[in-house]
């Protein structure tokens, strides 16, 4: 499925593109440093409710500004920790925001 088309599952005004665009991005990170718990990301619609969650956690957070900047050195700061994690599973997405603010 496409961006455009995982852009329409997502629900919110403040959803654009680039956000749904970067989620993914982090997502497939995850998905390699912790291959087993993403399987799921081939399904339409399991993936289209993550984003929809994790969009709204990075907005809550301010790493999604509604202004349009995306503060793309939490993300990585967020990405950076799960290498360091030294276990088999991911982080939940509110274990992600607290990676992320370092």
């Amino acid at each position: 499925m496409s961006i455009s088309m995982r852009l329409m599952e997502v629900r919110g005004p403040q959803a654009s593109e680039r956000r749904v665009k970067k989620t993914m991005e982090v997502f497939l990170c995850l998905a390699q440093l912790f291959p087993d718990y993403y399987e799921w990301l081939g399904s339409d619609y399991a993936t289209g409710v993550a984003l929809n969650n994790w969009v709204l956690g990075f907005m809550d957070d301010g790493i999604f500004h509604s202004s349009g900047f995306i503060d793309e050195a939490s993300l990585n700061r967020g990405v950076d920790a799960c290498r360091k994690l030294g276990r088999s599973y991911p982080p939940s997405l509110g274990e992600f925001r607290n990676l992320c603010k370092g």
